[in-house]
C-alpha cells in the first residue's frame, strides 16, 4: 500500500510512532468529541474491514456547528485508503497505530483540520487526501 494516503509519510505503523501513542479510546474519544455525543453502531457497511464503529459530533469551534466523525479500527494491514475513499466527503483523518490495528477519526464535511488536532497530543498523525 506504499504512496497511498495512508502512511504515506511513513509514521504509521513503524515501532517509533506506536511507542510514542498514549492515552485510550475513551480518552482520544473525549479530545475531540462533544460530550454525550457518540454512538457505537455495528453497523460497517461502509468500512468492511473495520470494527468498534462509532460516531460523533466534534466540540463546537468558534461559533460553527459540530461536525461529524467517524472512529474506527482497522487491522494493521487493511486497506485504509480504499475505505477512506469511499467518502468523498472526507477531508481530513488522524490515526495512530497501536498493537496489532490502526485507530482512525475521519472527520466528514469539513476543511477544519484543527478540528482533529488535539489527538496530535496522544501520538496521532492527521492525514488528508492526497
Amino acid at each position: 500500500m506504499a504512496g497511498g494516503l495512508f502512511g504515506r509519510d511513513g509514521s504509521a505503523g513503524d515501532a517509533d510512532s506506536i511507542s510514542r501513542v498514549s492515552g485510550d479510546r475513551a480518552q482520544w474519544t473525549a479530545a475531540v468529541c462533544a460530550d454525550n455525543s457518540d454512538l457505537a453502531t455495528s453497523s460497517n457497511f461502509l468500512y468492511p474491514d473495520a470494527t468498534n464503529i462509532a460516531y460523533c459530533a466534534t466540540k463546537p469551534s468558534q461559533g460553527e456547528k459540530p461536525q461529524p466523525v467517524v472512529i474506527g479500527e482497522w487491522p494493521r494491514d487493511a486497506d485504509l485508503e480504499a475505505d477512506i475513499a469511499r467518502l468523498k466527503s472526507v477531508q481530513w483523518f488522524a490515526t495512530a497505530t497501536t498493537g496489532d490495528h490502526t485507530t482512525v477519526f475521519i472527520l466528514l464535511d469539513s476543511p477544519d483540520r484543527t478540528l482533529l488536532e488535539p489527538l496530535t497530543s496522544f501520538g496521532f498523525t492527521i492525514r488528508g487526501p492526497a
